[in-house]
């Protein structure tokens, strides 16, 4: 699975005035998305800030037994995105 947790802040093209940040909780999963999708930096036209829940798959969604130790993932990566200054925060799944 991924081992990069870190916050990654990309922009498209830039606009005018105060700009939002949005925050993407994402599963650890290895795919590479494409142009369109939630998890592909270049889908957005502004800033975006990522974070990987380190050992959240899809099967253990999937099957709604989150561990405590990914639960406390969550919340340490809900801090993390506000402490970015996002504005909102969604998941990629």
């Amino acid at each position: 699975m991924f081992s990069n947790l870190t916050c990654c802040v990309t922009t498209r093209r830039d606009l005018p005035g105060k700009t939002p940040v949005l925050g993407v909780l994402k599963l650890d999963a290895d795919y590479t998305p494409v142009q369109g999708d939630i998890s592909y930096p270049g889908s957005y036209s502004y800033k975006v800030c990522f974070r990987i829940l380190k050992d959240l798959t899809p099967e253990m969604c999937e099957s709604g037994n989150i561990t405590n130790e990914v639960k406390q993932e969550i919340v340490d990566a809900v801090k993390y995105l506000e402490g970015q200054g996002v504005t909102g925060i969604t998941g990629n799944c």
